[in-house]
């Protein structure tokens, strides 16, 4: 073969290739694609601005965005539900033709209007978009005889489409459907006082940024139940409009019972008032819902009555009713002035010193006492007292300073709140003054107990903590009888010479020896023995010595019983750094192992039979 018809083949496979590459395989591509069956190809919903839409036999209406707002402009002003906008748009973008019925097949077809509902008599919704640059327009016509479907046009397009009419589900009736059934939209109302306006009440709110809780400004200045504003808050933002009633600015309003309104709740800033909620009467046919209306808006409509039934309450009700309304974060620092003064404060370990003590607080206690107080209920006496000498405040019984000192994770919420509250008493009364206040108010007598009066009462409750193994004799004397206890050299538990009765379980006495080792009491009662009589310890008469052998030392403690207390608990007593303190002692020790297995006599507890 020449290199002359060598050189002519290559030039003729060359161009059957470009043909091929260039020519046939784009075809062929494009007719492998599946068709495009999308109603709007291409279409953007987020760029929509714009939309018209006009129902069959009603007025247009129309909605338009700016920014991520919606606001319908026809045909009224009204704010519009952004959600279900959006959610027609994203389903318009979805919309895809199940049958197409050309142009061409369309030509045969004088009456195609009539035939397939796109005359002026049967056309169900005209659909009119702006998306950007862009204008696109939807024609609904009538349902298939058969099956879920309907007839669809878009101008401009080739002939008719075939959708599912679970579309039509999506596309507003009445401008009612898209209005914004919020009663305001909160995300833009950055409000920190509230006014509550009726006939015969009125209370105006603050909320403190600094510690996030509502004071009462008006009528007299006070803490406000931080709770229960927060709950009616969170009621009224999630209330939503039942129905628009009219929108007609001439409207009778006193039919609506809204001349003058029933109840006006005022948000604000400062002075400057942002969004004021009117309501009126409840229809004659359903108490449940309440006309109600914008301040300076012509719209009326209804709203469910409950969540806002509250405001209609007295001031009275929307004062705080705890005594200490403590902040969220902890307390780290509180100063106590009583039968005598000492500071606790809050370590970096969790502990609690407790300053100019040889002993350590204990923390369980000290965070009782703060609950207690935290929940204390209080009845107001009287909201502003200048002579505080009838209450007994004038030379307080008791004086408290809780603060927070120190940031930390846990308290950065609140920089420096300080409550301090003086207790006061007269006639067996027991009176509260805060300093942040001008009432006095009562508490039970039963809160007022569990309040620490003296740093003793703070004090950590273990008793006493060794190992048993430490114990090399025990001492009991009951009611004028004794038995005395050894361990011999082997480790074992025998009758002292001379004590009379019998060890009759090994195990049971190792076992109590041990728990008495661990002794934690349950309450501190009281120091000193000046009152000892009234606990019960002559009657009782009960007394275990414990002799331990410690770093070479022998050292001896003594554990005395008394009586019951009031939560059944026995009374005890011992001698720490010196001082006699009486606790309650744990009933279950008591009564599983001291009288089973440390006592000679049945105990018979005084007021017992």
């Amino acid at each position: 073969m020449s290199t002359k018809t060598t050189w002519s083949l290559v030039f003729v496979a060359a161009i059957l290739f470009a043909f091929i590459f260039f020519f046939e395989w784009p075809y062929r591509k494009a007719l492998s694609q599946p068709p495009e069956l999308h109603v709007f190809p291409g279409f953007n919903f987020t760029n929509v601005t714009r939309i018209q839409i006009q129902p069959a036999n009603q007025v247009d209406m129309v909605v338009e965005r700016t920014n991520s707002n919606w606001q319908l402009s026809q045909p009224i002003s009204y704010s519009a539900d952004r959600w279900k906008i959006e959610l027609f748009l994203q389903k318009l973008a979805q919309l895809t033709m199940q049958g197409h019925i050309t142009a061409r097949e369309l030509q045969e077809r004088s009456d195609a209007q009539e035939e397939f509902g796109f005359d002026s008599k049967q056309l169900q919704f005209s659909i009119a978009l702006e998306e950007g640059g862009h204008r696109r327009h939807l024609l609904i016509g009538k349902k298939m005889a058969v099956g879920e479907q309907v007839f669809a046009q878009v101008l401009g397009a080739d002939g008719y489409y075939v959708i599912d009419s679970e579309f039509l589900k999506f596309i507003p009736r009445t401008e009612a459907n898209w209005r914004d059934h919020s009663i305001a939209n909160w995300s833009e109302i950055v409000f920190d006082t509230l006014r509550s306006k009726a006939a015969n009440n009125s209370f105006e709110l603050h909320f403190s940024a600094t510690n996030f809780l509502w004071h009462m400004t008006k009528p007299l200045e006070t803490r406000a139940n931080n709770a229960k504003v927060n709950e009616l808050l969170q009621k009224i933002s999630t209330n939503e409009v039942s129905e628009f009633v009219s929108d007609d600015a001439n409207a009778d309003l006193d039919k609506f019972g809204l001349q003058p309104p029933a109840l006006e709740i005022v948000f604000a800033r400062g002075t400057n008032d942002l969004f004021a909620l009117q309501l009126g009467k409840s229809p004659t046919n359903n108490p449940t819902q309440v006309f109600a209306k914008r301040r300076n808006h012509n719209t009326i409509f209804l709203i469910p009555a409950e969540p806002l039934a509250a405001w209609r309450l007295p001031y009275s009700d929307f004062r705080e009713r705890h005594l200490a309304n403590l902040p969220e974060k902890e307390i780290d620092h509180i100063e106590v002035s009583g039968e005598d003064k000492f500071v606790l404060t809050k370590q970096d370990d969790g502990a609690w010193a407790i300053t100019g003590q040889p002993f350590t607080a204990d923390a369980d206690l000290v965070q009782e006492f703060l609950l207690r107080l935290d929940l204390a209920e209080i009845e107001v006496e009287k909201n502003v007292v200048t002579d505080f000498s009838t209450y007994g405040l004038a030379e307080p019984l008791l004086h408290y300073t809780l603060k927070v000192a120190h940031q930390s994770p846990t308290n950065r919420l609140r920089a420096d709140p300080i409550t301090q509250i003086d207790f006061g008493t007269n006639n067996g009364k027991i009176f509260a003054h805060r300093s942040d206040e001008t009432s006095v108010s009562s508490i039970k007598l039963e809160d007022f107990q569990f309040f620490p009066r003296a740093s003793w009462q703070m004090r950590n409750r273990q008793v006493w903590n060794f190992d048993s193994t430490n114990i090399v004799n025990v001492l009991i004397q009951q009611k004028g009888q004794s038995r005395q206890l050894i361990r011999n050299a082997k480790g074992d538990w025998i009758i002292a010479p001379g004590s009379q009765g019998i060890i009759d379980n090994i195990f049971a006495l190792e076992e109590a020896l041990h728990r008495l080792g661990q002794l934690k009491a349950v309450f501190w009662t009281a120091r000193g023995e000046a009152n000892w009589a009234k606990f019960g310890f002559k009657e009782t008469d009960h007394q275990i010595s414990l002799q331990l052998k410690r770093d070479g030392k022998i050292e001896t403690l003594d554990l005395q019983f008394g009586g019951l207390s009031e939560f059944q608990h026995p009374y005890a007593a011992v001698t720490l750094n010196g001082e006699k303190l009486i606790f309650e002692f744990p009933w279950v020790l008591y009564y599983d192992f001291v009288l089973r297995d440390l006592s000679i006599l049945p105990t018979s507890f005084p007021g017992t039979k």
